[in-house]
């Protein structure tokens, strides 16, 4: 049977990841850190195994994503360290075929789904509420600061210098030419708006970059577009 661990983890680390203000605490016993941010789980509360929980919570401690103190006489008491979490969670993100991955890109539907398939076979294509009238992460609206802007869009005016101006490239890209600078100029547009859908700029920037990184492996425009992806990655998960 499929481990249910690994998708409530990610789900910790999404929710982790969408309100890092939340999860500015201090110790508190284990058991009430479960309890309390059980429900800021983007799984619907239907669905939540406080017991699976608790054990993806002793999963992430022996990663060092919680400091811990022990106490004999009151128990164990945790402190998340959001440093860490962050940085795991997008980390994981980039790796393609990682839960993370499948989250960061589809939504939390798809951990929904995949825990529902796991607890309950054939019960998978029921229609999901999302707590609070919250969006799932491919409808999550995204911010980028000023300075991240500027240095987004030096990149993609790069990346669009070498598209239009490079005959080898365009001999290469052959038809698809055309496209893929469309595709990136409209991505930097969204970006020097600095407000978007994350599902928006992963299908108007994410998916040429991606195609530019994938084509001209090994080569500037590929090492830059690379190097995009993941400044696009740090600020948009």
């Amino acid at each position: 049977m499929v481990e249910l661990i690994p998708f409530y983890r990610v789900a910790f680390l999404a929710a982790v990841n969408a309100d890092q203000d939340a999860f500015r605490i201090k110790f508190i016993p284990k058991s009430e850190f479960v309890a309390r941010f059980g429900d800021m789980l983007l799984i619907p509360p239907n669905l939540v195994d406080f017991n699976v929980f608790d054990s993806s919570i002793d999963e992430m401690i022996k990663e060092g994503l919680f400091s811990v103190i022990s106490d004999d006489l009151t128990g164990v008491y945790i402190q998340l360290r959001l440093f860490e979490s962050n940085n795991k969670f997008i980390n994981e993100a980039k790796q393609e075929g990682s839960i993370a991955y499948k989250y960061a890109r589809i939504g939390s539907t798809y951990l929904q789904r995949a825990i529902l398939t796991i607890t309950e076979p054939g019960k998978s294509e029921v229609a999901f509420e999302t707590k609070g009238g919250e969006a799932p992460a491919a409808d999550r609206v995204v911010t980028i600061d000023h300075n991240s802007r500027g240095l987004i869009q030096g990149d993609l005016s790069e990346i669009i210098d070498e598209l239009v101006g490079s005959n080898d490239i365009g001999s290469r890209l052959g038809d698809e030419k055309e496209t893929i600078i469309a595709e990136v100029k409209a991505g930097r547009n969204l970006i020097e708006v600095g407000k978007f859908r994350l599902l928006a700029i992963w299908e108007v920037l994410v998916k040429p970059l991606r195609f530019i990184v994938e084509r001209f492996a090994g080569e500037s425009i590929g090492e830059l577009a690379k190097k995009l992806m993941d400044e696009l990655l740090k600020v948009i998960l």
